[in-house]
């Protein structure tokens, strides 16, 4: 790598970049002489990473050794026992999952508490910036959950908040509405402009949209976070994220007296 870097802004999920490739495809690692590479593995001129090192990268899509590539920043490798990310880079407009991205990989990461972080589809929030707070991002159906090990803090949860627009509600499991048919419920909540509304609902019966002021909704996130529910795999030491769209028409969308506007429920299923 070369010795003359200058430290540049944080290259993003989308960026288009050109990675000098220095271990090509088909190549094994100048110490590790068993380790092959079955893809083309390089770095950015001109950047610096967490190692002091240029930032790496990783080139999916390109089934040839190549001494140099230009192409789009899919991913973000992160690892959780060192301080080194991974770029993970591709041809414009290619598509993988983030299973198909860790299986061609592995022959590196396996070695590593590893795990990438892609572009939200359909939400508007970089996921570097959930990174950055602490959350590691899984993609579900329709949606995100957002884990952490540790109950977030306050400051971490008004920075999420902060994060999000109208259209990204977020939904967690609450045990403290016992019934007997019905042991919790789940909790979804728009939050805008400081302000909150929730719905509470499970197994077809829903509240209605309430108002809750934001550190009584933060309070309740946390006494939720630390439990381990069998049968709410999902929603252990997490908050599920997802899109509603807000049509310019407000179509199916309604304003609680708060001010904020959020989906009809009234209009659609639980």
């Amino acid at each position: 790598m070369p010795g003359n870097t200058e430290p540049q802004k944080n290259i993003k999920i989308g960026d288009i970049v050109t990675v000098t490739v220095d271990r090509p495809l088909g190549s094994y690692h100048p110490e590790h002489r068993k380790m092959y590479y079955p893809v083309n593995y390089g770095y950015i001129e001109g950047t610096i990473a967490a190692d002091g090192e240029a930032q790496d990268a990783y080139i999916l899509g390109i089934n040839e050794p190549v001494k140099e590539f230009t192409g789009e920043v899919i991913g973000i490798v992160h690892r959780e026992d060192d301080v080194e990310t991974k770029l993970v880079v591709a041809p414009q407009g290619s598509s993988f999952t983030s299973e198909q991205i860790m299986s061609r990989i592995n022959f590196t990461e396996k070695y590593f508490k590893s795990y990438v972080v892609m572009k939200l589809k359909d939400i508007d929030v970089d996921p570097e910036d959930l990174v950055a707070l602490g959350f590691k991002i899984r993609e579900g159906h329709c949606r995100y959950f957002l884990s952490m090990d540790e109950t977030p803090s306050k400051e971490t949860i008004l920075k999420l908040f902060d994060l999000l627009t109208i259209e990204q509600e977020l939904t967690f499991w609450s045990f403290y509405r016992y019934s007997g048919s019905d042991p919790g419920e789940y909790v979804t909540v728009s939050v805008e402009n400081g302000k909150a509304v929730a719905i509470r609902g499970n197994h077809g019966w829903s509240s209605g949209y309430e108002s809750i002021s934001i550190d009584d909704l933060i309070e309740l996130i946390q006494r939720n976070w630390d439990k381990d529910w069998d049968s709410i795999k999902n929603y252990v030491n997490s908050i599920k994220l997802r899109r509603v769209p807000f049509p310019e028409s407000r179509r199916n969308w309604m304003e609680h007296p708060t001010g904020v506007f959020v989906p009809d429920y009234s209009l659609r299923a639980w």
